[in-house]
């Protein structure tokens, strides 16, 4: 997979969606998607790094919690063929609900170069 086609991937839930953070201003207003990669797994052999395996994690963002938006990107997870799990929060300073979906992709090596705003 590459950084693309995660973001894109993402765009088919109709969605906002960004990578880390939204720049300020400009914050779409709820329910929105931010996704990172904030650690790997990878397969080893040969003494070197065979496949580059990433968390990938997705924050879905809303208010209330919406069990629709959750199924709709739960939906192209699945359509990916994505294994994934997630966890719901409420974060009482924000006012909003936060389901994290966690999964792992395998990232193809020419895709680490590609530009990953987005």
């Amino acid at each position: 997979m590459k950084i693309s086609e995660i973001k894109d991937m993402l765009a088919e839930t109709g969605l906002p969606v960004t990578y880390l953070q939204w720049p300020e201003p400009g914050v779409p207003d709820l329910p929105y998607l931010v996704w990172i990669l904030p650690s790997s797994d990878n397969f080893g052999a040969d003494d070197k790094v065979y496949a580059r395996v990433e968390t990938l994690q997705i924050e879905l963002y809303a208010n209330p919690r919406s069990f629709e938006t959750e199924a709709a990107v739960e939906a192209v997870l699945d359509a990916h063929e994505i294994f994934w799990d997630k966890e719901s929060v409420w974060i009482d300073s924000e006012y909003m609900n936060e389901t994290i979906y966690t999964a792992e992709v395998l990232i193809e090596a020419e895709a680490l170069e590609e530009d990953n705003n987005g």
